[in-house]
This record gives C-alpha cells, sequence and structure tokens, in this order.
C-alpha cells in the first residue's frame, strides 16, 4: 500500500484552516457576547472622549468667567476711591460673581483662584476708618479675613497655603489698624508666623518677615523688628557691582538704575527699614561694592 506523504506547508495550511474554522465557529456560537463586548467598549470609548470635551469646555467656559470678573476687579480698584460707596459695589459686584464661579466649577483650579479673588475683592474694598474705629469691627476686610483663613486652610500644597496666611496677615493688620483692636494685632502675627515657618513658602517667608517686622516697630520693639530685617538681608542681599570700575557709560547708567530699582526688593525695604532703625547700612550693606583702591595694593 502506497505511504500519501503530506509535505510540511500543506501540513501547516490544514492548521490554520482548521483554526480558522474554530475561531469562526466560535465566533457564530458567542455572537451576541461579542456584540455586547464591542457595544461595551464604544460606549466606554464615546464616554471618556465626551467626558474629556466636556471637561476642557468647562475649564474654558469657567476661564472666561473669572476672567471677566478679575477685569472688572482691576477697573474698581484703580478706577474708584478707597472704602468709597461705588468702590464696595464695585467690589462686591466681583466677589459675588467670584462666588458664583467657585461655586458652578466646584473641585477646578480656577474655582480656587475665584476663592481668592473673593478675599482680594472684599479687601480691596476697603473700610471707612472713622465707622470701624467708633464700632470696633470692619466689615469688608473681616470678610476678607473669612474667606482667606478658608483658602488657607484648604491649600493642598505649599505655595497657596503660604499665599493664603500671607493674605490673611495683610487682611488682619489691616483690621488691626482700622479698629484697634488687639486680636486682629494677634492673629495677624500668627498668620505671618506661619509662613515664616514654611521653609517651602520661597519669597513669601520674606515678604512675611518684613510685615512683622512693620507691626513689632509699631509696637516699639525695635530690636525685634532689626533682627529680622538683618535676617532678609542674609539671605536676599547681594551689592552690585561698582558703577565706578566700569568704562561703559551705558553699563554704567544700567548699574545705577539697578541700584534704584533695588530699595524696592526684599532686601531694599529691609535695607531702608534698618537704616530708619539707626543701623550703618551704608557700611555694612553698601548698594554696590566697595571701589578696590590700586593704591593700597
Amino acid at each position: 500500500m502506497a505511504k500519501i506523504k503530506i509535505s510540511k506547508e500543506e501540513l501547516q495550511h490544514d492548521e490554520i484552516m482548521e483554526t480558522s474554522e474554530k475561531t469562526i465557529r466560535w465566533i457564530k456560537e458567542n455572537l451576541t457576547a461579542v456584540l455586547i463586548g464591542i457595544a461595551v467598549f464604544v460606549v466606554a470609548y464615546s464616554a471618556i472622549t465626551y467626558y474629556k470635551s466636556s471637561k476642557q469646555n468647562t475649564l474654558v467656559a469657567a476661564n472666561d468667567a473669572l476672567t471677566a470678573a478679575m477685569d472688572n476687579y482691576q477697573k474698581a480698584v484703580y478706577g474708584t476711591e478707597w472704602a468709597s460707596a461705588e468702590r464696595t459695589q464695585q467690589l462686591t459686584a466681583v466677589a459675588e460673581k467670584a462666588q458664583e464661579v467657585e461655586d458652578q466649577y466646584s473641585g477646578t483650579p480656577i474655582a480656587r483662584q475665584a476663592l481668592f479673588l473673593q478675599g482680594n475683592a472684599y479687601y480691596q474694598a476697603g473700610d471707612d476708618i472713622a465707622v470701624s474705629v467708633s464700632s470696633g469691627e470692619a466689615e469688608n476686610t473681616q470678610k476678607a479675613i473669612e474667606i482667606f483663613t478658608r483658602y488657607a486652610a484648604e491649600a493642598d500644597n505649599a505655595f497657596d497655603r503660604a499665599k493664603g496666611n500671607l493674605a490673611l496677615g495683610y487682611a488682619n493688620e489691616n483690621a488691626f489698624f482700622l479698629t484697634n483692636q488687639d486680636s486682629f494685632y494677634n492673629n495677624a502675627q500668627a498668620a505671618y508666623d506661619q509662613v515664616v515657618a514654611d521653609e517651602d513658602a520661597g519669597f513669601m517667608r520674606y515678604e512675611a518677615m518684613l510685615a512683622k517686622g512693620r507691626l513689632y516697630e509699631f509696637q516699639g520693639q525695635d530690636q525685634k523688628a532689626i533682627e529680622l530685617y538683618r535676617e532678609i538681608m542674609e539671605a536676599r542681599y547681594e551689592p552690585l557691582p561698582s558703577p565706578d570700575e566700569t568704562e561703559n557709560p551705558n553699563r554704567k547708567a544700567l548699574l545705577q538704575l539697578r541700584g534704584q530699582l533695588n530699595t524696592f526688593s526684599l532686601a531694599g525695604t529691609a535695607r531702608v527699614r534698618l537704616q530708619a532703625l539707626g543701623v550703618d547700612v551704608a557700611d555694612e550693606y553698601p548698594t554696590f561694592e566697595k571701589a578696590t583702591d590700586d593704591s593700597e595694593s
């Protein structure tokens, strides 16, 4: 009897055909399950796509609403007088709009910005000094305090926490000067202390130190203020190259301008306060590096 020989190629072909038949038979037997699986995938993919698109549209709308509120904030701050009825009316409207943005887009980063804007709106509205002194209250400033307290408490990162506490300190400091209530003074110092103690607060640590020093000066505690200002200088002060050692007149003028602008920096402000408190800053913290004297070499 003759032997039938099957080539390797034919064997592989038969295996492929058998596998294909099994696959087709399985699909026929499980067609409903396959179709359901495909439908679930399509629905899930569509839902994800819609969610991403919807979320993006939500953020765009939230940003537009917040930007409009911020524009009105700028107009009110620079276009009205402090604590005037017109200013209070406009900034109250900004605060209310910011509240709407926060409520409508809760949970988004823009809602957080809206909350901070709301606090700033009440802070910048200001309060009438005569009314505040007689009543012992500063209505708008105290609203700002409530909002900044919440902002700092809800912060999930060092920057927001420091920003909230710094704003809280300013608001309490303002309330203290408006009402002469010691509780506001103590709360301001406590808020500034929170920022100073936070190593991750960056430049805001030194902003808080300046503010604490300002309060110490007001209370006649000059030595405590000097210690804070010196700490700022140790961290931030750096003299500029001497203009007298450059032959380029443009560079010389630029250095002199930088020297003037440095007065408004953190170190520059601390330097001015030290000078006012009797420290010889020209010797200890000169604006420019001292020119070298070749005759002494």
